[in-house]
């Protein structure tokens, strides 16, 4: 039994000096990692000799040698990095592997498609992780994507998107709960969507929003003009100072809103962007010219916006001028005038002499009636842009109409890609307002960018909401 005994001590690799023992012992209490390292360890400081004899003892007595690990290379390098790792206080440090977090959970959809969740910023070995593959893998097909980037650098959201989809995941933005390690989802933000037609009793009658179009030389800007110094109201100290692209005028107790537009162009590329902000567009044509290729053009602007067209026709104080034969050019493209049995309401003027502006304001005001424009002033606000620049000094000035619902100052809003909180607004007067419900002209301060023309102006619950959705929308582009 006795020779037994130290047959199996020398076969476990139990060390035959009283040193060795307790410096092998010493080593093993700081380790921790088992059986085969140890073993590894201690049989490379044994000497040849004796696991000589141990093995000729154990085959004389029938019992199974253990296979030394150590003799692997894989085990040597393993046992050299824990060793490594050693303190002085004892004890084994985590390795950086087992540091690292775990990949990000894959999910599987209703549908059967692999979900990977990962917030931005991502870095290229993580995003190799959550995929299960080699960070030179995602390297390459970044480089097909003329994307170039090592390991350690983070990639855009939408190329990680298209990774993920060549690989078969689809990949979904998360963010991090701020002092936490676990992935929640992202708080989806959207813009209200617009509210169904109110109750009939909500509603409330708005003044028209009229468009006026034409030659450049046919005399629009000075029917404009001509319109606006005689509705200003006596005494009123500066008249209109402020130039906000917009304007309202009272006739008869009713109020009509003209947008100053620069040209077709806005008008085209507010149309285009869904902003169907014109009620009525005033097609201005020289009585001594009539009909120019830009006329026609116009025409077709206010056919395509589904809007009512009432024309003026100018200049009908010269003594070439000829309104009889505008009315006939005018019939070639649709608009039979009223007194010649026709439904399209033509209105003699001169801007200069100011002949006619009144009865074309009436036939505005008849039109709108007939139109029946109503919108709910207490509902969400949304307006229109209708010009906007950045001022120095001043920053982003912004002029809008109000389509429906009361902008307020203070009110958080989301327009195109930018948001903002209304900090003031000044009406077409030069004043400054506290409030403008639909179908009014003012110069809003207080946007976070330069929007487009066209781009529509929604009120939101909160700042933090609209600047969340306003990042969302910059990052997507």
């Amino acid at each position: 039994m006795a020779k037994k005994k130290v047959a199996l001590d020398l076969i476990s690799d139990k060390p035959a000096t009283k040193a060795s023992s307790k410096k092998s012992a010493k080593k093993a209490a700081k380790t921790q990692s088992g059986g085969e390292t140890n073993a590894a360890v201690e049989k490379s400081k044994m000497g040849g000799k004796v696991v000589s004899e141990a093995k000729k003892v154990a085959l004389d007595l029938g019992i199974e040698e253990e296979k030394p690990v150590a003799k692997k290379t894989t085990v040597a390098k393993e046992d050299a990095s824990v060793f490594q790792e050693l303190g002085k206080g004892g004890g084994v440090k985590k390795s950086a592997e087992a540091k690292e977090e775990a990949p990000a959970p894959v999910e599987v959809d209703e549908e059967g498609q692999k979900i990977i969740q990962l917030k931005p910023p991502i870095i290229v070995k993580d995003l190799a992780d959550a995929l299960g593959l080699k960070p030179f893998k995602i390297i390459q097909d970044l480089m097909v994507l003329d994307v170039f980037a090592n390991q350690n650098q983070s990639v855009e959201p939408e190329v990680v998107a298209q990774i993920c989809e060549k690989h078969g995941f689809v990949f979904e933005r998360e963010k991090r709960e701020k002092g936490a390690g676990v992935h929640k989802e992202e708080e989806v933000i959207a813009e209200p969507e617009p509210e169904p037609e109110p109750e009939e009793e909500k509603l409330e009658y708005r003044p028209p929003i009229v468009t006026v179009m034409g030659h450049v030389d046919h005399g629009k800007t000075s029917l404009l003009d001509a319109i606006r110094s005689a509705k200003v109201v006596d005494g009123e100290a500066g008249g209109i100072t402020q130039h906000i692209a917009a304007y309202s005028v009272e006739h008869k107790g009713n109020r009509i809103t003209f947008i100053d537009t620069p040209g077709h162009a806005a008008f085209t590329e507010m149309r285009a962007r869904g902003a169907n902000v014109t009620d009525i567009v005033i097609l201005v044509v020289a009585a001594n010219d009539g009909i120019m290729p830009t006329t026609v053009e116009a025409i077709n602007h206010a056919k395509a916006a589904g809007v009512e067209i009432i024309v003026a026709v100018n200049k009908v104080d010269l003594p070439t001028a000829d309104p009889n034969r505008v009315k006939q050019q005018l019939s070639e493209y649709d608009l039979q005038p009223e007194e010649w049995g026709g439904k399209t309401i033509c209105v003699d003027v001169s801007a200069t002499e100011r002949i006619g502006i009144d009865d074309l304001l009436e036939m505005i005001s008849l039109q709108s009636e007939v139109l029946e424009l109503k919108a709910d002033p207490k509902g969400v606000a949304r307006a229109s842009v209708i010009e906007a620049k950045m001022e120095q000094g001043r920053g982003v000035m912004t002029s809008v109409i109000v389509q429906s619902g009361t902008l307020k100052v203070g009110t958080p809003f989301i327009c195109g890609n930018y948001s903002g909180k209304v900090k003031s607004m000044i009406d077409d007067q030069g004043k400054r307002v506290k409030s403008a419900g639909p179908s009014t002209p003012v110069e809003v301060l207080g946007f976070s960018g330069v929007p487009s023309v066209g781009d529509e102006l929604v009120q939101m619950e909160s700042e933090r909401k609209a600047k969340k959705l306003s990042e969302e929308r910059l990052d997507a582009q």
